[in-house]
């Protein structure tokens, strides 16, 4: 039954659950909680099903880390076992370096090799990225810092091809799954062709709650040992200390590929809001898919959920949890064909589109050259489709390597904004909602891909001429690093950043800046609207800070040239950057911008509602 409630269970509790989830901007899609062994909740939001394969992001790290469970019951992995004699062909690139001889298989698992930050970004996009993870230098002794690198994840998905002679999901798909019932799922893989290991699996709620149960019940499936009892004690207790690593469940300790709870217990997490857990003490082993931004404020009610689960006290006015997410509108009852109208160029390689509204649906063929796909949305209720394409998913899909056509699931109702047709999709087999949005233009019809976690990107700073970027991250950086992965992106994190101002992350991030470039674009995060010719057009002024201007007043970015480096980092007066740039010796070059948006802070929701307005 796909919604099932528990008798026992206190529908008030789980009708909180709902509203919390909602106040913190958590979408749910499914949750499932098991209560020595018996089913207490089961229950998936429509269009979504407990039983969708999609995107788990990071919580695929709990499934490699089984899959190293699962090799090291065979005898041929073990956590003391010296990562370079497993890799004898990289030794020479580390031979300068007497740290490497020390790495473990357990600090990989643990995320304690050494390094300084996630190195995934090196790694996915390389012809090789175990030469990558090698060739990017150890800061700290293996063991003895904690920095969450989807790396070492990847690294621990080919530790384990090479010890047990299969990848991840071969060895998964022979071994564990068969025993819980798992059988389909599929796994992306980087540029190099190997099992991505840290993110990238497909698969389902149904999956993650028995991934919980194996771990509950010690690595036993219905009588039957399928891992080994003494690699779930392993990987359910801290290795790696993280405190300061952010919010409280994220400094709790880590394990082999799982978070420890503050408040008891373990779990795999993914971005977006996948959630693994299990509570030993408790009894308890939770799933739940969704898509949020401040996975933080999930846990915590879903903790306040699973502390109230069977309390009884009295009847709930609207029921329990939410049965079905209302499309946002319908049709008007106006009725129009386009016809076939010709696309430009572009990313998803669509030569062809044809728009039909009548009041009952919106129907959209989009042709790519060789084939002719229909998407059917109608008025007011969801459909399901499946489109492919290239380069055409939500947003966070860009980060990894994928394959060059793959295929988007999705739900999608059709309504009116004003003269805007707008096709509402939640996909299927990823966490994420978006719009298809079709208007009409003085050259036929437009159409636009629009996601919330699509709005800006990297490309602003890349088509503006820089070669690199680096992103200095704070709160909930563990989030913003994952969904970054995979982009040319260097981290410095910001570990005291509750307490230091905006000037010393700038600080840090040029610090961070390679010696081989001389100049950097310095800009906030809540200052994200410039135009790309604005950055471009101030590359090209030469001084030691160069400033855009718009109807007399500066805003962002600035550029930095590396000879004011010294002057910027030795600065300890008051204004921040801004003070470091008047003081005596240092140029200014301003520049007279067309371009409102060097002064656009997005500090407030009705900030980012302006500025998408502005987009349109």
């Amino acid at each position: 039954m796909e919604n099932f409630v528990h008798a026992s269970v206190s529908h008030a509790a789980l009708a909180e659950f709902g509203r919390n989830a909602r106040a913190v901007g958590v979408q749910l899609h499914a949750l499932e909680i098991f209560e020595k062994n018996e089913c207490m909740v089961r229950w998936a939001v429509a269009p979504y099903s407990c039983g969708d394969k999609r995107e788990m992001y990071s919580l695929s790290k709990s499934f490699t880390s089984t899959a190293a469970g699962v090799a090291f019951g065979m005898g041929k992995l073990h956590p003391d076992d010296r990562v370079l004699d497993w890799f004898p062909e990289y030794a020479s690139l580390c031979s300068g370096d007497a740290r490497w001889s020390r790495l473990r298989v357990g600090h990989v698992l643990s995320m304690n090799t050494g390094h300084a930050a996630c190195v995934m970004p090196q790694a996915a996009f390389s012809q090789d990225g175990v030469r990558a993870f090698f060739e990017a230098p150890l800061s700290h002794e293996p063991g003895t810092f904690f920095a969450y690198n989807t790396a070492a994840s990847y690294l621990a998905a080919e530790l384990v091809r090479r010890a047990a002679g299969r990848t991840v999901p071969e060895l998964l798909a022979r071994t564990v799954f068969p025993a819980l019932g798992v059988e389909e799922f599929s796994w992306l893989t980087c540029a190099d062709g190997r099992c991505q290991g840290g993110t990238g699996l497909q698969a389902s709620c149904d999956d993650v709650a028995k991934l919980a149960l194996l771990y509950l019940n010690e690595g036993e499936w219905a009588g039957r040992r399928v891992l080994p009892r003494d690699w779930v004690h392993m990987a359910a207790q801290p290795h790696s200390v993280n405190a300061g690593n952010g919010t409280p469940d994220w400094c709790a300790g880590y394990g082999y590929q799982f978070w420890m709870n503050r408040r008891g217990g373990f779990r795999g997490d993914g971005a977006f809001g996948q959630l693994c857990v299990v509570l030993p003490e408790n009894g308890i082993a939770a799933a739940v898919t969704a898509e949020c931004t401040n996975m933080s404020a999930e846990l915590d009610a879903l903790w306040l959920l699973l502390e109230n689960l069977h309390k009884q006290d009295g009847a709930c006015a609207d029921g329990g949890l939410p049965e079905a997410y209302i499309p946002q509108g319908r049709l008007d009852g106006r009725e129009w064909d386009t016809g076939w109208l010709d696309f430009r160029p572009n990313p998803a390689g669509f030569t062809g589109l044809r728009v039909r509204v009548d009041g009952e649906a919106a129907c959209v063929w989009l042709c790519d050259g060789s084939s002719v796909q229909k998407v059917c949305a109608p008025s007011g209720t969801w459909r399901e489709n499946t489109l492919w394409a290239k380069n055409f998913r939500p947003a966070i899909f860009r980060q990894m390597p994928r394959a060059e056509r793959a295929p988007l699931r999705f739900a999608a109702a059709a309504h009116m904004r004003g003269d805007l047709l707008v096709l509402e999709c939640r996909s299927l087999n990823t966490p994420h909602a978006f719009e298809m949005r079709f208007a009409s233009s003085g050259d036929g019809m437009r159409m636009e891909l629009f996601s919330p976690l699509d709005v800006f990107g990297e490309e602003k700073l890349l088509e503006a001429g820089a070669e690199e970027i680096v992103a200095v991250t704070g709160y909930r950086w563990e989030e913003i690093e994952a969904a970054l992965a995979g982009l040319p992106v260097r981290f410095a994190h910001n570990e005291s950043y509750a307490v230091t101002q905006m000037f010393d992350s700038v600080k840090l991030g040029l610090r961070a800046v390679p010696e081989e470039y001389g100049r950097v674009l310095s800009c906030p995060v809540d200052c994200p609207s410039f135009q790309t010719d604005t950055a471009r057009q101030l590359l090209e002024i030469w001084g030691d800070f160069v400033t855009p201007l718009y109807n007399g007043k500066a805003g962002h970015p600035i550029v930095i040239d590396r000879s004011a480096f010294p002057a910027v980092l030795a600065y300890e007066g008051e204004g921040g950057l801004r003070g470091a740039m008047e003081q005596e010796g240092l140029f200014t070059r301003y520049l007279a911008v067309n371009d409102g948006g060097i002064l656009a802070d997005v500090d407030t929701p009705r900030d980012y509602e302006n500025l998408l307005a502005v987009r349109k």
